[in-house]
């Protein structure tokens, strides 16, 4: 088992999850393929209302926002009656004709009447039984339990996989635990690293739209939790090295005056010399004229 494999499990899982329920499409299936890509169905509504938290910058059509809505009102509906199935092309379809009114909760079944996509409120095909349920209403029905079938059944297979690698891990644990311990370290570096990576990239994304809204003449967005940390963490690097410049600045000694005051002692000093020396050499020569 390779150590990229072990540090990408948990990612790995979560793609498999946001394949599975991402697939179809339905009114914020843009939005979230570019706001929250990578986050499980059941955290969508939160991720795309906090702008915060979006992969990139990324507007909420109308149409989304009432979506959302319909997702977070009919939460525990969803879970109950329609085997999780947020944010799918299926959510208001099984809200809407797979569940009787009734069986809903009242907050849900309020947000129903007004926040269906307009395709879903439309009908057309005519009911068919009590439920209010058509031939089509029962044929995509079916349709719908068996992709759900496939997928729950893809997804046991990932937990499986997952199980075994974790005894592998508990194995390793006891059998090496240095290597256990230097695995772990790498997968938590790799975690570490692929965090950062999709920071900068959300940083990267929020510039590219701030110069484009600016080229096009467009308000300007307010900026991000994220970006707002990285302006504040670049600013106290710039601070650090301006501190860090600061300081060199007064450990550098200007020795010219000392260079200087060297040279006017010495003159001073070879000056007395010589006139001593001179002197001396004078009586000497008085001395040698008395001889």
């Amino acid at each position: 088992m390779g150590s990229f494999g072990c540090a990408t499990n948990m990612y790995s899982w979560v793609c498999l999850l946001v394949c599975l329920l991402h697939a179809a499409a339905h009114p914020c299936d843009s939005e979230v393929q570019s706001a929250c890509p990578e986050r499980a169905s059941s955290e969508l509504a939160r991720c795309l209302k906090d702008k915060s938290e979006h992969e990139s910058p990324t507007d909420i059509s109308s149409e989304c926002a009432d979506f959302i809505a319909l997702n977070a009102a009919c939460a525990d509906d969803i879970v109950k009656s329609c085997d999780e199935a947020f944010f799918t092309e299926d959510t208001a379809l099984c809200l809407s004709t797979w569940t009787a009114r009734e069986d809903l909760t009242p907050k849900c079944a309020g947000v129903l009447s007004w926040a269906l996509p307009k395709q879903e409120a439309a009908g057309g095909d005519g009911p068919t039984d009590e439920l209010g349920m058509s031939e089509k209403d029962y044929a995509e029905k079916q349709e719908w339990r068996a992709k759900r079938r496939a997928g729950r059944s893809a997804a046991i297979e990932k937990i499986r996989q997952d199980r075994e690698q974790e005894k592998e891990l508990e194995a390793l644990k006891k059998e090496d635990p240095v290597a256990y311990k230097q695995l772990m370290k790498e997968r938590e570096e790799a975690e570490k690293s692929f965090e950062e990576l999709k920071k900068r990239r959300r940083l990267i994304a929020a510039a590219e739209e701030r110069k484009r809204r600016k080229e096009l003449g467009l308000p300007e967005l307010e900026a991000s939790s994220e970006e707002e940390e990285e302006a504040r963490r670049q600013k106290r690097i710039e601070e650090r090295l301006e501190v860090i410049r600061e300081a060199k600045k007064k450990e550098r000694v200007n020795w010219l005056p000392y260079v200087l005051g060297g040279l006017f002692v010495a003159y001073i000093f070879f000056n007395v010399l010589n006139m001593f020396g001179g002197k001396k050499k004078d009586d000497n020569d008085e001395d040698d004229k008395d001889d």
